[in-house]
């Protein structure tokens, strides 16, 4: 008879992951301590701006998922479903309110920095070592501009190309108009010139040589 297996269960408790609008929250983050945040999206926010910023360069992957369970907060599978970026310094991703009112930000950090280096530079030595790696991570949620607030603010921008295009455009139409302007002067003062010329040349009486 085989003998009943014992399995222990512990539970971790994770305080303070609500997020704050517009609000930078800081974290430390490693391999084998992913962060998390939670956060809802106001009913008159259309959409939302997540912001990561680090000061180091370790490389990790942020992601945002539907607030469900399980949460999925490891490096083989938190690319599985919603969004994620992998990133060292910055990173943004863009989350409309019709895909996910209510959500979690997972920050996973990987064991090294392959995935963050360029193409030829994954045998580059990455920064710490394996599990011990930590990295500072800042996250802010910000709106995003969209629709009308979007018009609105390119506005000016739109406004102040068009003014320079009807600037260049009377500038040119002036610039031919004076040069056509000049040259009918020319030639005007040309034709008078010939015209005074040929009376002369008329007038004059012709020499007789010759006795």
């Amino acid at each position: 008879m085989l003998a009943p297996l014992e399995e222990d269960c512990c539970e971790v408790i994770i305080e303070d992951v609500a997020c704050t609008f517009s609000t930078p929250q800081t974290v430390i983050a490693s391999p084998s301590r992913p962060q998390y945040f939670d956060f809802e999206i106001p009913w008159d926010v259309e959409a939302v701006h997540v912001r990561g910023f680090s000061t180091d360069k370790i490389c990790a992957t942020i992601s945002v998922q539907e607030a469900t369970c399980p949460v999925f907060d490891l490096l083989r599978n938190v690319k599985f479903i919603g969004k994620y970026q992998t990133f060292t310094t910055q990173s943004s991703i863009h989350v409309k309110r019709r895909d996910f009112q209510d959500f979690f930000i997972v920050i996973v950090v990987h064991p090294s920095d392959t995935e963050c280096l360029p193409q030829g530079d994954e045998d580059m030595p990455s920064v710490g070592s394996g599990m011990e790696r930590s990295k500072n991570v800042t996250i802010q949620v910000i709106p995003a501009a969209l629709g009308l607030v979007y018009l609105i603010a390119t506005l000016p921008v739109i406004a102040g190309h068009l003014l320079i295009c009807i600037g260049i455009f009377i500038f040119v139409k002036y610039w031919k108009k004076c040069i056509r302007t000049r040259q009918g002067v020319t030639e005007d003062v040309l034709s008078e010139r010939a015209l005074l010329v040929a009376k002369e040349v008329a007038t004059k009486r012709p020499r007789v040589f010759g006795g």
